[in-house]
């Protein structure tokens, strides 16, 4: 447990654990995938996506429907919440592991192929964190009086994991697979342009009721 937790908080140095990536053992970073990313990902989809459970005020849970839901329907919705949630998050990683870890390999050094993929999946557990904070922090300063300065706070905090990602893809990309310092930003802004054609597209499909 402490090296699990360990390896989190080496995502506060992207480019001091950049060169950790430069090891070839996939098995390690799967199963760190498994333990983060997973349950994050079903976590992330409970507060947006729940029917039966309204969150409100500063951490209240007001049920909702007519008649009150019972505990199976609140199940099953949470359950569903939570469907939504890995899917959208697992559809993100994808986008951005995808041409990310084919672009480096491409560029990059031969004999570090590996390095992009360990990339993607050590630092995964970002991507469904950033929904959990902008979530929590949302649900914490639900007011009447919320302002715009509370809200552009809530905005900055929720971006700290984004920045860390990206930080970490460009360290990864230019110290641990050789490239230079202009492909190594570019293999970054790939999957983010990408995925803001295809976030919106996904978002419309998991929202839109059947």
């Amino acid at each position: 447990m402490a090296r699990l937790f360990g390896t989190i908080a080496t995502s506060w140095s992207p480019v001091r654990s950049a060169p950790a990536f430069g090891r070839n053992e996939i098995a390690p970073a799967l199963a760190f995938f498994a333990l983060t990313f997973l349950p994050l990902s079903l976590i992330c989809g409970i507060i947006p996506f729940t029917k039966t459970m309204l969150f409100s005020a500063p951490f209240k849970v007001v049920l909702q429907g007519t008649p009150t839901p019972d505990q199976n329907a609140i199940l099953l919705d949470v359950l569903r919440a939570s469907a939504i949630g890995f899917v959208q998050t697992a559809a993100q990683w994808l986008v951005f592991s995808a041409p990310y870890v084919s672009l480096v390999r491409s560029y990059g050094d031969p004999r570090r192929r590996n390095v992009p993929l360990r990339t993607m999946l050590y630092r995964a557990f970002l991507m469904p964190a950033q929904q959990v904070i902008f979530m929590l922090l949302a649900w914490a300063m639900v007011n009447e009086g919320s302002t715009a300065p509370q809200a552009a706070f809530l905005m900055l905090l929720s971006l700290i994991p984004l920045v860390l990602l990206l930080s970490t893809m460009w360290a990864a990309a230019r110290l641990g697979s050789g490239l230079g310092p202009f492909v190594s930003f570019l293999v970054v802004i790939v999957p983010v342009t990408l995925w803001q054609f295809v976030g919106p597209l996904l978002g419309q499909l998991l929202v839109t009721p059947p």
